[in-house]
């Protein structure tokens, strides 16, 4: 049975990065501990496990270049209490974005929304469209890679 809260020492050794960037994407508010906060003296941030499917998608994102900013907007959208829970489940999410700047990256969130199947894709593959882009994300693939990290970090 998977921990139903996760520290910041826990994330980082989850996902293979050092504490001092998962505190950097905490006060910089990237990322959001959903059960507490760092607030006072002697409290510690904690995440449920749906606050780790996002922070790996958060590095997911950035690994694909977009700025941290549109990527903390993406992940902010995405919630994972529905995907793959049954007939009602959720497996993708499309989004479409806007470059900007081309130093920068993608910038500029234009809709995020989460599909039940691919076939309601209207753009199976990313597109580009006088600098629109479209992506869709198997939201399915990015909660079973943390499920495997979790079982291979004993948690």
């Amino acid at each position: 049975m998977k921990k139903q809260e996760y520290s910041t020492f826990d994330i980082a050794k989850i996902f293979g990065i050092s504490r001092a960037r998962v505190q950097e994407w905490i006060d910089r508010e990237y990322i959001t501990p959903s059960l507490q906060k760092a607030v006072g003296k002697g409290r510690r941030a904690l995440f449920s496990i749906d606050d780790l499917y996002c922070i790996h998608a958060f590095g997911m994102f950035i690994k694909m270049q977009f700025h941290r900013n549109l990527a903390k907007d993406i992940t902010s959208n995405i919630t994972f209490k529905n995907v793959g829970s049954g007939d009602e489940d959720y497996k993708f999410l499309s989004i479409k974005a806007q470059k900007i700047n081309s130093t920068h990256g993608f910038m500029f969130l234009r809709d995020v929304s989460v599909l039940k199947n691919f076939d309601n894709c209207s753009d199976k593959v990313q597109v580009k469209n006088d600098e629109y882009f479209s992506f869709i994300i198997n939201l399915l693939l990015i909660k079973s890679e943390v499920d495997i990290l979790l079982e291979n970090n004993g948690e």
